[in-house]
């Protein structure tokens, strides 16, 4: 009875993050395509404080129980990282990409650091993830511009404002509702899967 009880915890949290991570998120709006930054901002910390407060008193739930199945608090460790890593990425410098006029620069890890220029942009391409930019004479994309960061709608309209093609695939409602089906059939896969790690984790170290 207690596995199942931990098991309908774990899954109503991922639900949860999951269900968060698969609506639109609110951008923070700015008039200036000129100079900005676009960088994770209050949505993604939120879930991640969220996330990373809920499974800690998991874990220490767990132990005042006297849980003694390590496989408890590894998967409550693993959410505790994940949830953790969604915060820290809103921190300035670990992941964000400034706009300085025609200057772009894209800064990971606080230290390291690249440069292109909106000139040398061959064109964009979206899909669900964000706004693929690829340089002018490379087939690789040279950077990700996240759909989930604060600024996101700015660099668009200023590839607008530069005349720089955006490629979109448009979907018809039927499309639309065959992406939302697949998105629900994945998040319940990723429950199901964290769970039954979770189920055999347990019955192999009892």
């Amino acid at each position: 009875m207690q596995t199942f009880v931990e098991s309908m915890i774990t899954i109503t949290a991922v639900s949860i993050l999951l269900r968060l991570l698969s609506k639109e998120k609110l951008d923070k709006k700015s008039s200036s395509i000129d100079k900005f930054s676009v960088r994770g901002g209050s949505f993604l910390a939120g879930i991640g404080i969220f996330g990373a407060v809920f499974f800690l008193a998991m874990m220490v739930l767990a132990y005042f129980v006297k849980e003694t199945s390590i496989a408890v608090y590894i998967i409550f460790g693993i959410f505790v990282g994940i949830s953790l890593f969604l915060l820290i990425v809103t921190f300035p410098g670990a992941d964000e990409i400034h706009v300085d006029h025609d200057d772009i620069t894209r800064q990971r890890a606080w230290i390291f650091k690249k440069h292109w220029t909106f000139a040398q942009i061959d064109y964009a391409k979206i899909d669900h993830n964000g706004m693929h930019i690829y340089i002018k004479g490379k087939k690789r994309q040279a950077f990700l511009v996240d759909n989930y960061y604060n600024g996101y709608s700015n660099f668009k309209k200023r590839l607008i404002h530069d005349h720089i093609e955006i490629r979109q695939k448009i979907m018809s409602p039927k499309d639309l509702e065959q992406e939302k089906k697949k998105w629900d059939k994945i998040t319940w896969i990723i429950v199901i899967v964290g769970v039954a790690v979770c189920a055999l984790v347990y019955f192999l170290s009892n």
